[in-house]
């Protein structure tokens, strides 16, 4: 079974505590970047909105979207909410009902989201952050001017992109002061995604490296004050948020990234979604098909090597006698990994 590619969108704009200020654009936002995330020829993820909810319903919504997944599964989130710190430091993300004076039993908290991702199976997770935090302290006390996600969203396996890392607000009484920047973050994403800009490298495909180098320039060019942040966190291998307009003649995303995967099995199994691709009557994906094999075939695990070598020499064979390549009826039985250095790779 293929592995999934699901995205969780998450926006909270309106509040019921008059203490937290209403945001304009969260809805929007989510909409745009559902959009860009499901097209099948940028992000080819499966995505689920969740729209001003109440704190349990989100609870609930992020438990169930990180239960139950498997190894190869890709995963997205996207928070666009306030984010509130309480007094001592930790920190928390605001549903519709949550209440500054009770952040404990009414907001999530980062706590609980890191907590469903540490128990989920998934190597790769992506966790996008477009949150005004909100300082909890009181007036004229020194509290910390950060919000420590690296800390409070440690880790392996995942990859954090965030607006900032700096609190926008402060508590003076009951009222929540400061002024917060419209969000460029999101918009920024969307339209790196969108328009193939987010590409930095060039290589058809757009990497959290690649999108928090574009969000960042974006940023700075439209005035804002906010720096965004990166961490990665334990990623083996590639790991691709999207594809864009300059991949028309790449491999699907999916089978780039089994071609990138740290385990061996996943990069041998890739070879069996390559074949196929050389008889596809498109030149341009048969030849990235072809080179894809051949750098396989040079793969440090030998039975990856075994398996494209095979795969390469039946497609030569066939080309010689004049029979299309890449036939379903191509075996391909890779030798086993044994080696007196060690076990199999």
């Amino acid at each position: 079974m293929a592995a999934a590619r699901d995205a969780l969108i998450i926006a909270t704009g309106t509040y019921e505590d008059e203490a937290l200020r209403q945001l304009r654009s969260p809805a929007q936002d989510a909409a745009a970047l559902s959009r860009v995330l499901r097209d099948p020829d940028i992000g080819a993820f499966e995505v689920q909105q969740v729209i001003d909810q109440s704190e349990g319903q989100l609870r609930r919504e992020i438990h169930r979207f990180f239960v139950n997944r498997r190894l190869k599964d890709v995963l997205l989130v996207h928070l666009s909410c306030h984010g509130v710190k309480d007094d001592d430091g930790r920190l928390y993300f605001a549903g519709t009902d949550t209440r500054r004076d009770a952040l404990e039993v009414t907001a999530v908290s980062a706590a609980f989201l890191n907590e469903q991702m540490e128990r989920c199976r998934a190597r790769s997770i992506v966790l996008l952050l477009d949150c005004c935090y909100a300082g909890a302290f009181k007036a004229g006390s020194k509290g910390d001017t950060g919000v420590h996600l690296k800390e409070n969203l440690e880790g392996r396996g995942r990859a954090i992109l965030t607006a900032s890392n700096a609190i926008e607000y402060a508590w003076e009484g009951d009222h929540l002061e400061g002024e917060g920047e419209p969000s460029v973050f999101t918009a920024a994403i969307v339209e790196g995604l969108e328009t193939g800009a987010a590409d930095r490298d060039l290589d058809g495909r757009v990497s959290i490296s690649d999108l928090h180098e574009h969000v960042t320039e974006r940023m700075l060019e439209r005035g804002s004050r906010q720096t965004p942040l990166k961490w990665e966190l334990g990623i083996e291998g590639g790991l691709y948020i999207a594809r864009t307009a300059r991949a028309e003649s790449a491999l699907p995303l999916e089978l780039e990234v089994a071609l990138e995967d740290p385990l061996p099995e996943t990069r041998a199994d890739a070879v069996a979604g390559l074949v196929p691709l050389l008889r596809s009557g498109q030149p341009g994906v048969a030849d990235a098909a072809r080179t894809a094999l051949v750098r396989l075939a040079d793969d440090d695990s030998l039975r990856v090597r075994g398996v494209a070598a095979t795969a390469l020499a039946d497609i030569d064979l066939r080309v010689r006698h004049g029979t299309p390549a890449g036939g379903d009826d191509i075996v391909l039985d890779p030798p086993t990994d044994t080696s007196a250095s060690g076990p199999p790779r």
